[in-house]
Order: structure tokens, then C-alpha cells, then sequence
């Protein structure tokens, strides 16, 4: 991957790869806040706003394609469903919207409430958690019922106690943050806990990415990621540290040893050597950010701009 030598070249001269968003491709089109991203099976964005609008981007063409106005505020999340509809996670609710039919109601699934962390799994299902440390399962062609429901996170069932983040593991099981704690658990066995965080740590994680290695890395309460493994929670290691802004913080991998975590700006690091930046994009007030098929970056920011970097030219 291009970017993996870019950024090794980086870290003599750091300087050399902080980036502005002057020579960036940029979308424009929200007037709000831009609070939830996905990437489309056909490499489109989808992203909403704090107003809940929806807008489904050509990044080549840094046009809209599509404009869903009647969407729920406050959008937390978006992804796909293998059949192309996309699901949206709110305060509202959880719904499923038909790109096809864009001026209809979407479905709302029944009693979800408050929805956050949503995820669309490899069967086609959907994860998502609420207010209550809640996770679910759910058939998005069968809205009669959840048909997993994993409530062993602490306090679960008691009101914002909000599940932060769901993610599907490589090997199947799900991983979910709420507490301060990312539990892992199978969707086979919900009644089961297969492991957990380290509960006496002085800090909480409420984001989950998977990295290739095998360990995990998390933002954390205090403002810095942290990776760690399941098997020795409690030996963590810092990772570039600085507060998320409005919405916490997004963590992707770019590559081996390359990971790239939005906090107020975007700053790419290698887990070997975690205190090191080796690249940054110099914008602030970051909201949102995903990785996209050809290495880029689109990242999202408070004022509605979402701006694609590549940062193995910078």
C-alpha cells in the first residue's frame, strides 16, 4: 500500500507531513454538522448531519447523488444492507431507508428507541446497542422482534447508559462498548461473556477497531487511544493522544503497523511506536471520518464540510 511508505518516510521529518485543507477535495452541501459516515458497497459516501438530513456523495465528481431531507435528527451512524438500502441510528430510532424510494417513510424498527453503534453484520443482520447497554440483533426483513439480545454489560437496563460503539470481530463474535467496558460475546451464545476489558483500569474505552495484529485499539474517557489485547487488558499501551470533538473519536487502519484516529484534528501513527505522528491533517474540529476503497480519508467537521485526504502525498 502506498501510504504505508509515505508515512515511514514521515517520521524523520514531521513537519513535511502535516497537510491543510487548501489543496483538498472537499463536498459541500450540509448545513450541519456532519455526524455520521459509511461507506457504499459502490464506494459512495453517505453521510448526515446534526439537522438529519442524508446525502449520498459521487467522490469523483464531489457531487450529490442523492438528498434524503425528512431523515431523524441527530443521526449517530449509518451503514448498508447487502440488498442496498441504508440503516440509520438516531435518538429517534433505528430505520431503513430505500435509496430507490428516497421520498418515502423509512421503516422504523419497532420499541428500538434511542439506537447507537449500529453495524450491519456479515449474514446481513443488524447490531446495534441503545441507551440502556442494550445490544441487538435484528432481521432487517423480519421487524417482529430482536433475534439476539446480549444485556450483560454493567448496569444494563438502566437509562443513559449509552452503548457507544458495536462492531463485528473477524472471527464472528461481536464486540460492544458501554460502561467504560468492551465486552466480546457470540451472537450464537448471548447469554455468554467470552471476555472483557480490564474492569479495574482507571480509564474507559467506548470505541472498538480491530487491528490486524490481533490486538484492539480504543479511545478512551481520557481523551487517548489506547491499544491492548484481551488477553492482558490491563498492559496497555498509549497511543497518540487527543480529545475527540463533539462526536469522540474514530479509529482506522491503513495498513500494517498504520493506523490513522480523528480527535479534534486527524493524525496517522504506527502501533509499534504509538508517541511518534507521522503525518496530521491540520483541520480542527474533526467529526466524523472513514476510509475509503482507493486510501483516502473522507473526514467530516462541524461546520458541514466533509474534505477527502490522501496521506501518502502528504
Amino acid at each position: 500500500m502506498r501510504i504505508l511508505a509515505a508515512a515511514v518516510a514521515c517520521s524523520a521529518l514531521v513537519a513535511a507531513c502535516t497537510s491543510s485543507s487548501s489543496d483538498q477535495q472537499v463536498l459541500v452541501g450540509h448545513s450541519g454538522p456532519v455526524v455520521a459516515m459509511a461507506v457504499l458497497a459502490d464506494g459512495r459516501i453517505a453521510s448526515g448531519d446534526g439537522d438529519g438530513v442524508i446525502r449520498v456523495w459521487d467522490t469523483g465528481s464531489a457531487t450529490t447523488d442523492i438528498t434524503i431531507e425528512n431523515g431523524p435528527s441527530k443521526l449517530d451512524s449509518l451503514d448498508q444492507l447487502p440488498d442496498g438500502r441504508l440503516v440509520s441510528s438516531s435518538p429517534t430510532g433505528l430505520q431503513i431507508w430505500d435509496f430507490a424510494k428516497p421520498e418515502l417513510e423509512p421503516l422504523l424498527v419497532p420499541d428500538s428507541g434511542p439506537t447507537y453503534g449500529t453495524a450491519v453484520l456479515s449474514d446481513g443482520r443488524i447490531v446495534f446497542g441503545n441507551a440502556s447497554a442494550i445490544v441487538q440483533i435484528w432481521d432487517p426483513n423480519d421487524l417482529s422482534g430482536p433475534q439476539v439480545v446480549y444485556d450483560r454489560h454493567a448496569n444494563a437496563g438502566e437509562f443513559f447508559n449509552i452503548t457507544s460503539d458495536v462492531v463485528e470481530l473477524s472471527n464472528g463474535l461481536i464486540a460492544s462498548a458501554a460502561s467504560g467496558q468492551v465486552h466480546l460475546w457470540d451472537p450464537r451464545d448471548p447469554a455468554v461473556t467470552i471476555a472483557s476489558s480490564d474492569e479495574g483500569q482507571q480509564r474507559g474505552y467506548f470505541s472498538i477497531t480491530e487491528l490486524s495484529d490481533g490486538r484492539f485499539a480504543s479511545e478512551s474517557t481520557n481523551g487517548s487511544v489506547y491499544l491492548w489485547d484481551i488477553d492482558q487488558p490491563q498492559e496497555a499501551l498509549s497511543g497518540y493522544p487527543e480529545s475527540g470533538f463533539y462526536t469522540g473519536s474514530d479509529i482506522v487502519e491503513l495498513g500494517p503497523d498504520l493506523v490513522a484516529s480523528r480527535g479534534q484534528n486527524v493524525w496517522v501513527w504506527a502501533p509499534s511506536a504509538p508517541s511518534i505522528r507521522l503525518a496530521s491533517f491540520d483541520r480542527e474540529n474533526a467529526t466524523r471520518m472513514v476510509l475509503l476503497p482507493d486510501g483516502r480519508l473522507a473526514i467530516g467537521y462541524f461546520d458541514g464540510e466533509i474534505h477527502l485526504w490522501d496521506p501518502s502525498v502528504s
